[in-house]
């Protein structure tokens, strides 16, 4: 059990990734050993209108790959994240909880070479990038908190068309603390010449973050054939 306020132990984190371990590996025994030959057998024998059901104890696939290193990390994310109920039906995150990610660099990939976009407004100098079908935007976050954070949402907008273009979204499974992960963004229609675009990016807060001042920034583009 997880008690507010006390520490998670690295013999206490490893009993759990010992145990979660088996838990996995019990969903694997039971989809080779049972279900795989039994589905096979039905099959075999003409049976088309029934399956065998999964085993599922692990749920939860961003955590599956958990060595006992990281799983204190997880525990401590778990503790601290979980919401407590006030008297009027709020709910509140634990005042020490250090939870956040930060927007690190935007980067323009297109062939074979990259260029980091700096931020500004429409009135700034664009970072001129040059187009190719091969055109791409590599986001970096970090986190930069001291809890694990899980299924980060990153958000990329091209602004400043004549034709309003959709936004995209990708999602980061983990980010372990002080770690960064990148997600990449291709753009969903032709990219405009003559003119600068501005494109926003942004990092959905996650559960408890506090400090959110550097989660998204803007960024002129101009594009060259």
């Amino acid at each position: 059990m997880l008690v507010p306020g006390k520490k998670v132990t690295e013999d206490g984190a490893a009993t759990v990734a010992r145990e979660y371990s088996l838990l996995h590996t019990s969903d694997d025994i039971y989809r080779y050993s049972f279900q795989a030959p039994s589905q096979t057998t039905l099959t075999d024998r003409g049976i088309t209108d029934a399956t065998i059901a999964d085993s599922q104890f692990v749920p939860d696939a961003s955590v599956v790959n958990i060595v006992p290193s990281n799983m204190q990390s997880v525990l401590e994310s778990i503790q601290a994240t979980g919401t407590s109920t006030t008297g009027n039906g709020t709910t509140t995150c634990a005042k020490n909880a250090l939870i956040g990610t930060a927007l690190v660099s935007v980067v323009a990939s297109s062939g074979g070479k990259t260029v980091q976009l700096v931020p500004g407004t429409s009135k700034d100098t664009p970072t001129n990038v040059k187009s190719s079908l091969d055109l791409k935007f590599i986001v970096t976050v970090k986190n930069s908190g001291n809890l694990r954070v899980t299924n980060v949402q990153v958000r990329f907008w091209e602004r400043n068309r004549p034709n309003p273009v959709q936004a995209q979204s990708q999602k980061i499974t983990q980010i372990l603390p002080g770690n960064t992960a990148t997600v990449e963004f291709q753009p969903t229609t032709p990219v405009p010449f003559g003119g600068p675009e501005l494109i926003q990016v942004n990092v959905v807060p996650v559960h408890c973050e506090k400090l959110v001042d550097n989660n998204k920034a803007t960024y002129p583009v101009l594009f060259l054939a």
